[in-house]
């Protein structure tokens, strides 16, 4: 499931019906990121964009935190070409928006988002590790939704899962379904959808026993 914003009224009206704790994190968070140094923030919305985009964010990638983890793009070849054509077509076709946060002339953080029929999506963050003091990835995210509002969006979509830093934007959540297909012909095939089949079995079961 993923949190949304509806969004029906502009930025600053928006911003009154959040906390004042709320807007006092999101002041924070812009001024954390001016003491790291020299800040440029760059838009990318077309295919002329689009290489430098790539570039930017392979660099960013390779830098951060999920080098380790096993998630980087730069780092997982398949997924690199993926994006390497993902990202020229959404561009062609007027569905790229993208940031990225410079510091001192360095690509610190950028975020990835679609745009489709003025439906915004959050498809994608990162940001460099040696600048994690100063939440630049956060920083861009608020930077996105305030963009979506200013740019006339219907919406806003986290996507990814329900998590507590996307909540404190909305209470709007979007549950998402799983759709599994598999060759029932092949030994392979077969296996797996045993293994789908058992672990639904056992998750409503494990439901089952809590409730009573």
């Amino acid at each position: 499931a993923s949190p949304y914003i509806e969004i029906s009224t502009d930025w600053d009206e928006y911003l009154t019906t959040r906390s004042g704790s709320f807007r006092y994190r999101l002041q924070r968070k812009a001024k954390a990121v001016a003491k790291a140094g020299d800040i440029a923030i760059r838009w990318y919305s077309d295919e002329f964009d689009s290489e430098q985009l790539l570039k930017d964010i392979l660099t960013i990638e390779a830098n951060s935190w999920k080098v380790e983890a096993g998630m980087a793009i730069s780092h997982r070849p398949v997924e690199q070409r993926y994006y390497e054509q993902l990202i020229p077509f959404m561009a062609t076709n007027g569905l790229l928006m993208a940031n990225v946060l410079s510091i001192d002339g360095n690509p610190a953080a950028y975020g990835l988002c679609y745009n489709f029929k003025q439906r915004w999506g959050q498809l994608k963050t990162s940001f460099d590790d040696q600048y994690k003091a100063y939440s630049p990835g956060k920083h861009l995210v608020d930077l996105s939704v305030e963009q979506a509002f200013k740019e006339g969006a219907r919406e806003f979509d986290f996507l990814g899962d329900r998590m507590r830093h996307k909540l404190e934007w909305t209470d709007q959540v979007r549950n998402h379904n799983n759709l599994y297909i598999y060759n029932s012909s092949s030994l392979s095939g077969k296996l797996t959808g045993v293994v789908k089949r058992l672990s639904t079995r056992i998750k409503a079961f494990s439901k089952t026993s809590k409730k009573t």
